[in-house]
């Protein structure tokens, strides 16, 4: 099941096991830099992978802890973007804006 929130959160429960996936991705829209938190009951590593609107790959990093994760987007031009966050084999996806 995937949830969508006002707040920015984004999460994701695997209805079998029912072990949950809770990211959030701010500040949106971002300028310089975006934050990653996660939640998740079983976190071994993740990675997020940032797309352009034509789906070609600008960014890819290493999400090393729950908390606290920043990633430079300083170098991306201003407009919509959508990304892909791999936690524990499951993914969730979301859109951000970068402005200058």
């Amino acid at each position: 099941i995937l949830k969508f929130h006002p707040n920015g959160l984004i999460g994701l429960t695997d209805i079998e096991t029912g072990e949950k996936e809770t990211i959030k991705v701010y500040p949106n829209p971002a300028k310089n830099f975006i934050n990653i938190d996660i939640e998740s009951t079983n976190f071994k590593q993740s990675d997020i992978e940032l797309f352009d609107m034509q789906g070609k790959l600008v960014k890819k990093a290493k999400l090393k802890s729950k908390q606290g994760n920043r990633i430079d987007v300083s170098n991306l031009n201003a407009g919509a973007y959508t990304y892909n966050v791999s936690i524990n084999g499951k993914t969730v996806s979301g859109k951000i804006i970068v402005g200058k």
